[in-house]
Parts: structure tokens; sequence; C-alpha cells
């Protein structure tokens, strides 16, 4: 089972790269992060029944980030970045200046 919280929310922007916050999502493995703009033109993506979809213009991913709906380029994966936690149990913080690779969990 996969849970995820967004730490911001927001419209389709008509630049690309307009900050759309990430998700912090939890699956088998740990728990990991990515960018919540979509990767055709910077809308922010939502959460679907099996991942994560643009209402900007369509474009589909899964749970892990990757894109299987463009325009977005299909195989894609939205940047994921380091998460890790305060205290053993505490609150769980998100670095973006610390990307890593879309199979990174923190456990």
């Amino acid at each position: 089972m996969r849970d995820y919280t967004t730490t911001t929310s927001g419209s389709c922007p008509l630049v690309f790269g307009s900050p759309q916050g990430y998700y912090l999502v939890r699956d088998s493995a740990g728990i990991y992060a990515f960018n919540a703009s979509c990767l055709h033109q910077g809308g922010h993506i939502n959460p679907t029944q099996g991942g994560f979809g643009c209402p900007c213009h369509g474009s589909q991913y899964d749970l892990n980030g990757t894109v299987t709906q463009g325009p977005a380029p299909v195989g894609s994966i939205l940047q994921h970045y380091q998460v890790t936690e305060s205290t053993p149990g505490g609150v769980l913080v998100i670095d973006p200046s610390k990307p890593v690779s879309a199979t990174t969990r923190l456990t």
C-alpha cells in the first residue's frame, strides 16, 4: 500500500518550471519524495487512482513518478529528492538541494 501527501497545491501555471511542491510517498521499500511539477509544462500533478495526473494536458505518472502517458515524455521520471528523519520517528524532511535516484528510499 502507498500513502502520499503533498507539501503545496497549485493550478496549471503558464510558465514551465514554476515550483509546485513535492510528494512524499511510502511503498513496501520505504519513503521517498519527488517533484510535483509535470514534465510537460510544469503544471501541478494530482493523485489519481493509480498514480498521479496533470490536469493541464493529461500527462499520467505511476506512483514512482514515471510518465506513463504524454504529452510529457513517456518513460521520463520526475526528480526524486533525499528524505531524512529529524530524529528516529520524528519529522520527515525533503531536501530539494539533494537529488537522488528514483530507487532511493528512507527505510
